[in-house]
């Protein structure tokens, strides 16, 4: 059979610059090549690393980045502003009309749109006989004028089937009257598994200038208002001062876009400031890196604010056998073992809430051990490897009902 995969279109796949949705496809990729179950084509943005990939069973169909995407852009804003106006939405910018542009009509069995509504809605007018799915990773209908309530009923009029990756999205979708819907839980790779030795973990603490003895609570993510590290350094200034084995470890960095989040970034910085030497913060870490900083946490904190589609930090921390302390958000309790984790309210004292539960989990090795065991047998009902992961999505792509 034939496959159109469509990526998202703002990092190349196979992922050679990241990116979680970037990196599921090449999974795909990667176990079809072993299965060949699918001919795939796959539109991506183009990167000349991947013109090192050379695949069997898939073809790689890339658009560069021209002069005329600025203009583009510009008729794109224009459209946006006048359709908020008249209340007409549009689909169109730089993204879909190059996706468009390559797309072969008339020419697969199988089409799957990753998590991009304006791509799909500009696929879905060059569709004859194909079958048409399409994978949603994120929450909708949210204010995000990407995913609109207009777009998301669009998909679930017009397409074959929708694929996506928590429970929690499923049923809000099946609220908006969706009924060809299928959940395929996200996996992280096997590298988040396994420990270190006593020694390796006291290296790397030592490298980071954290004591033996240190309880460190780490969080992982863009330094923003919707994951909430804010959040988490106010909890610390909670926490009694006296206690300094309580330690906080920040991993990520802060992406400015707007004035809003310049202004978010100086509110860390104050309570950075304040916070001295019992936060520490050590920016943007890559992927590969990041089982070595789980290893050394006695605890891994998802603070988020928005309402989380699944939770990859929280699946990772699972792999690693840690306890977790995360807010109600979204799926992050349908992920999470219920033994493994304290479920925060975002929406009650949750600043004076989540300090309780760092100090609660600080005093309680063997409570956190429990816990950490629990998350680990949990990860087990997810995928493990590629193949399962590729198995389950085709599986979804013959959604029935």
């Amino acid at each position: 059979m034939r496959l159109a995969i469509i990526t998202p279109g703002f990092q190349p796949v196979p992922a050679t610059k990241g990116g979680a949705i970037e990196q599921l496809i090449t999974y795909i990729i990667k176990a079809n090549e072993k299965s060949h179950d699918f001919d795939i084509d796959l539109y991506t943005v183009y990167d000349k690393k991947i013109e090192n990939y050379n695949y069997k069973y898939t073809k790689i169909l890339s658009y560069k980045k021209t002069w005329y995407d600025f203009p583009l852009r510009v008729f794109s804003l224009f459209f946006r502003t006048v359709g908020k106006v008249f209340h007409k939405e549009t689909s169109f910018n730089y993204i879909s009309f190059h996706m468009g542009r390559l797309y072969k009509k008339n020419y697969y069995d199988v089409v799957l749109v990753e998590n991009n509504m304006d791509i799909y809605a500009t696929i879905l007018k060059k569709i004859t006989r194909e079958k048409l799915y399409f994978h949603l990773h994120n929450d909708f209908d949210n204010g995000d004028f990407a995913k609109t309530k207009y777009k998301t009923k669009k998909i679930i009029e017009t397409s074959n089937g929708i694929i996506t990756v928590s429970q929690f999205l499923k049923d809000k979708l099946k609220n908006y009257g969706a009924k060809k819907v299928a959940v395929v839980y996200n996996f992280v790779p096997n590298r988040f598994s396994g420990s270190l030795s006593k020694e390796q973990r006291l290296k790397i603490r030592h490298k980071f200038n954290f004591k033996d003895n240190d309880i460190i609570f780490t969080y992982i993510g863009r330094l923003d208002r919707d994951k909430g590290a804010d959040r988490l350094l106010e909890a610390f200034k909670e926490i009694r001062k006296n206690d300094d084995t309580i330690k906080g470890l920040v991993v990520g960095d802060a992406f400015f876009h707007t004035k809003v989040e310049q202004k978010h970034f100086e509110k860390i910085t104050e309570l950075k400031a304040n916070l001295k030497n019992r936060v520490k913060f050590i920016g943007y870490v890559p992927n590969q890196e990041l089982t070595d900083l789980y290893s050394i946490s006695d605890c891994i904190v998802i603070p988020s604010q928005v309402e989380e589609a699944f939770g990859l930090v929280a699946l990772e921390a699972m792999k690693m056998g840690k306890p977790v302390i995360a807010s109600n958000s979204g799926a992050l309790p349908e992920v999470l073992a219920k033994d493994g984790s304290i479920i925060v309210n975002k929406e009650s004292n949750f600043v004076h809430n989540l300090a309780s539960s760092i100090e609660i989990l600080s005093k309680n090795i063997q409570l956190r051990e429990k816990m950490g065991i629990s998350n680990f047998n949990k990860s087990k009902t997810f995928p493990q490897n590629e193949f399962e992961y590729f198995s389950l999505i085709k599986k979804a792509m013959s959604i029935n009902n």
